[in-house]
């Protein structure tokens, strides 16, 4: 809302806003009395200063002085002479490019300006660019997107204008299924924990997930979420200590599908292989249903031990690793260059608790909202693509970080503005049949068997090389208690191993050096590790 400051100069008043706007030069907005209205105008006139009255009910006029040689000032000490109720600038107006919710300045994810995270080596513009994307699009009431979780405060005050709203149980018999969908006093949504209509969150992980979906925009409090319209429907199948089964987790996406979600947004994971899990997704699939998923917070591979629903090979799961706002991968995010999509902000996130409060959470399940409400945009600024190429498009169009290589298919992160206008940029990816061999003068080889508290660290650096692979000749280690850790360059984490390993390559590491470490703890060792050949390109 402009406030205005009323400055009264007898005999008229003059209004101004607070802050300094931008308006035109020398124009001037005035109401005139009907009194001596007509006489003020043939004065003016007479001056050769222009006048347009304006298409209202009120006696307002529009003054031009341009083709005077008169300041702003002078403007100001000639309209003082006349009996005039009202005389202002005419201020100019533009689209709210930042808005008013009162910790917006807390969401690096939507804005980072290097200073608004709790991180130290926040990068400046590692973001999903919100402010640009909502130049195109800003969702709409009629989208659909399922939060499966732990439910949602739906009473939230920067949530409830966005939650679904079942018309027919709201206004129907309490204890019926009034609209006949086989779900009772589904208001809002379901709660498969307790087995009826009323899904409130009393953990808080939904309703943070929901926070940043959809957020209510511009409303002076809270957040803001990165639709402006949509309708959040809570589905929960996770009690409030945050676990879950199976049985009800298939009944999640059973009723997401039944109630003709556009997008399912997924949170969670970590059960074992459900053959009927995954043709409960095969079947929101059918029905043109995108389903989102967090990749894991275990800092491993998917590619080599799977996480469930992450790893389904199902058309429609698109899976989101987590990275922070220094646009580095975060140390305990799943990765996997064939069963991870795309990385998104999941570090730190500032979104909606519940009970109207607020605060920090991290890990993959809120990187997952992001590209779940980011779908949500591109459907109300585009349409429906198919499962392919709205996941090509996702990837494609991410910012690429060359430390995501040989970690995340798209080897990028999540950008909803690229993503909407469909810019894509090549990924540099090394060819994979021209490596070049490189066996090591002195071998990175520990003690046979090698020593308790062990920590041995080597940096290995070729000159011009852009991409390098550590090929392991052999590893027996102590499995979950003593490690191979692998860093690029510049110390950024890229692979952690254990147990036995015999010509195993690593992932790829970007730049020209390698960072070897090997710790071992106090107590039980075995024959070591021995690297002798490094590849590059």
């Amino acid at each position: 809302m402009i406030k205005y400051l009323l400055i009264v100069l007898l005999p008229f008043i003059l209004v101004a806003p607070l802050k300094a706007s931008s308006y035109v030069p020398a124009q001037r907005l005035v109401l005139l009395s009907q009194n001596n209205g007509p006489e003020i105008l043939q004065e003016m006139k007479n001056k050769e200063i222009q006048i347009k009255r304006l298409k209202t009910s009120q006696n307002i006029f529009l003054l031009d002085f341009k083709n005077l040689e008169i300041n702003e000032a002078q403007i100001d000490e000639y309209l003082i002479r006349f009996n005039l109720e009202v005389a202002e600038k005419n201020y100019l107006y533009e689209t709210s490019s930042t808005p008013n919710d009162l910790y917006f300045p807390f969401q690096w994810s939507m804005n980072n300006v290097g200073k608004n995270s709790p991180i130290s080596n926040s990068v400046a513009g590692v973001d999903i660019d919100l402010l640009g994307a909502w130049k195109m699009a800003i969702g709409n009431p009629s989208l659909k997107i399922s939060v499966i979780d732990t439910g949602i405060d739906y009473n939230h005050e920067d949530l409830k204008d966005n939650i679904w709203v079942n018309e027919s149980e709201l206004n129907g018999m309490v204890g019926v299924d009034d609209d006949g969908n086989g779900y009772v006093d589904d208001i809002h949504g379901y709660n498969f924990v307790d087995n009826n209509g009323n899904p409130i969150d009393k953990n808080g992980h939904g309703t943070h997930c929901a926070g940043v979906i959809g957020a209510i925009s511009n409303n002076d409090i809270g957040i803001v979420g990165i639709l402006k319209n949509v309708k959040m429907i809570p589905v929960q199948f996770l009690s409030e200590s945050g676990s879950g089964t199976t049985a009800n987790a298939i009944q999640a996406v059973a009723y997401a599908t039944k109630v003709q979600s556009d997008v399912i947004s997924n949170s969670w994971g970590g059960g074992g292989y459900s053959e009927l899990l995954k043709r409960e997704i095969e079947i929101a699939r059918d029905q043109g249903i995108y389903f989102v998923v967090a990749a894991g917070n275990n800092g491993s591979n998917n590619d080599v031990k799977n996480v469930y629903p992450a790893d389904y090979d199902v058309e429609n799961v698109i899976t989101v690793a987590s990275h922070s706002s220094s646009g580095k991968l975060a140390s305990n995010s799943n990765y996997g260059i064939e069963n991870v999509d795309i990385a998104a902000p999941g570090v730190l996130i500032y979104s909606t608790l519940p009970e109207n409060k607020y605060g920090y959470k991290s890990g993959t399940s809120m990187a997952t909202p992001h590209v779940s409400a980011a779908i949500g945009m591109l459907l109300d600024f585009e349409g429906r693509l198919g499962f392919d190429e709205m996941k090509n498009r996702l990837k494609e169009t991410g910012v690429p970080e060359p430390s995501y290589l040989g970690k995340i298919s798209s080897g990028g992160r999540l950008h909803i503005k690229n993503f909407l206008e469909d810019f894509r940029t090549e990924v540099e990816r090394p060819d994979e049949f021209s490596w070049n061999e490189l066996y090591l003068s002195e071998p990175f080889e520990s003690a046979h068997p090698y020593s308790d508290n062990l920590s041995y660290e080597r940096k290995i650096t070729i000159p011009g090389a852009k991409f390098i692979i550590v090929e392991i000749e052999q590893m027996e280690l102590e499995d979950h208690f003593d490690f191979l850790k692998i860093y690029s360059g510049d110390g950024e984490f890229i692979e952690k191993l254990s147990g036995d390993k015999t010509g195993y390559q690593s992932l790829i590491i970007p730049g020209e050096s390698v960072i070897l470490k090997l710790q071992s703890d106090f107590a039980k060792t075995k024959w070591g590790v021995r690297i002798s050949k490094i590849l590059w390109q």
